[in-house]
């Protein structure tokens, strides 16, 4: 009878885990075109694992909020979320899950400037990933290796240096093309185009961003389409192109007020005031103008307090990890007063039935790497002694 029990208990969990697994799925698919969704199903399948008591459902629900949290641009609650998850997942021993928690925790420190520190994380991430098997709550390993390649990328394009950076977006694209994740291939065109410009190719890196464009309409994601729309106008405006600039602009404000990612608003209103300025259609460019201040305003005033936040948290972790540390070692030295027991006359010290030299002891109990020196006392007594010069 218990068997069968068990036999029941083992299917319900089965289908429960299915059933977070689809929930993350369609959390990780909707995104970027419906982040309020995709948080939803993440908080499903986040209270779905709490009753159940499955870690990697809940660590992997955890990732996948914090990452919702960043669409939303609230950096300070994904940095939490992720390092919440990345210290389940190391429990866990996940190489995957803590890759993925690592790939976030880097995105947020890249967003607020810490584009070194981003970079480590983002190459211990690949690292991790690598040895991790195929399939994850998370997942699939081929799209997660293409992703962390491009931001590795885009960390590179921040260096300026663009050989690392052309190498990690073409490995990136690959890996996308060969998953058929066609969102990931509109985010690689679209900084392949980012970076075929800096080279100053603007054919090579028009041909890029028109892929993006295809890719972002295909799979309905407005991020990757408004950004290669904006890098588009730019091209098409160094081109001498006013209208077709002008075009591609409206199109990416458009899209921007339709699907409510206003990250990149102000760069097109900006680049479109330009346009008019040389238009002579000075009443539209300052509407423009006046747009992009009070858009720029409301973006980096959000992330400036982001910043702050993010930093805020970063001096709590450091302040835990010394006062850990001091308690550690506070606990190491009651240890030393209560226990240790020395022989008067030998100088050994007792563990437990047997007594021991003192460097044993310090070995054994706390670790200590122990070397040997003299004093000037008995280094004086031993050259009298012995009629040895200074050499000792």
């Amino acid at each position: 009878m218990s068997s069968t029990k068990q036999q029941v208990s083992n299917l319900d969990f089965a289908a429960s885990s299915d059933s977070i697994s689809s929930l993350l799925s369609r959390a990780s698919s909707i995104r970027h075109s419906n982040a309020r969704q995709a948080m939803e199903f993440s908080e499903q399948a986040l209270a779905l694992s709490k009753t159940l008591g499955y870690e990697t459902g809940l660590a992997s629900a955890l990732a996948q909020k914090a990452v919702c949290h960043f669409h939303f641009g609230e950096y300070d609650t994904c940095f939490q979320l992720a390092h919440e998850a990345s210290e389940r997942f190391t429990a866990l021993n996940d190489d995957f899950g803590k890759a993925y928690s690592l790939k976030v925790i880097a995105c947020v420190q890249a967003t607020l400037g810490q584009e070194d520190k981003a970079l480590e994380q983002f190459l211990s991430a690949l690292s991790l990933l690598k040895q991790a098997p195929d399939e994850h709550l998370l997942g699939h390993k081929t799209i997660e290796m293409g992703t962390i390649m491009m931001n590795i990328g885009t960390a590179y394009l921040n260096h300026r240096d663009y050989q690392q950076s052309l190498s990690y977006f073409s490995k990136a694209f690959e890996y996308q093309l060969q998953a058929n994740n066609l969102g990931g291939m509109a985010e690689c065109a679209c900084n392949l185009g980012a970076l075929y410009s800096c080279l100053e190719q603007p054919d090579t890196a028009i041909h890029w961003l028109e892929r993006a464009v295809d890719y972002s309409k295909a799979v309905n994601k407005p991020s990757s389409h408004i950004v290669a729309l904006i890098n588009l106008a730019e091209l098409y405006r160094n081109k001498g192109n006013l209208d077709k600039s002008a075009q591609l602009l409206r199109e990416s404000i458009r899209l921007a007020d339709e699907s409510g990612d206003l990250r990149y608003v102000h760069v097109a209103y900006h680049a479109l005031s330009r346009i008019h300025e040389l238009l002579g259609d000075y009443k539209e460019a300052l509407f423009c103008h006046k747009k992009y201040v009070e858009l720029y305003e409301q973006f980096y005033g959000k992330q400036m307090e982001q910043k702050i936040k993010s930093l805020e948290i970063q001096f709590a972790v450091k302040e835990a990890e010394k006062n850990a540390q001091l308690s550690a070692q506070n606990e190491k030295i009651k240890q030393l007063e209560e226990m240790v027991t020395i022989c008067a006359w030998s100088g050994k010290i007792k563990m437990g039935e047997k007594w021991v030299r003192v460097e044993e002891f310090l070995q054994k109990k706390f670790g200590f790497k122990i070397t040997h020196g003299i004093t000037e006392e008995i280094a004086e007594k031993l050259r009298k002694e012995y009629n040895l010069g200074k050499s000792l």
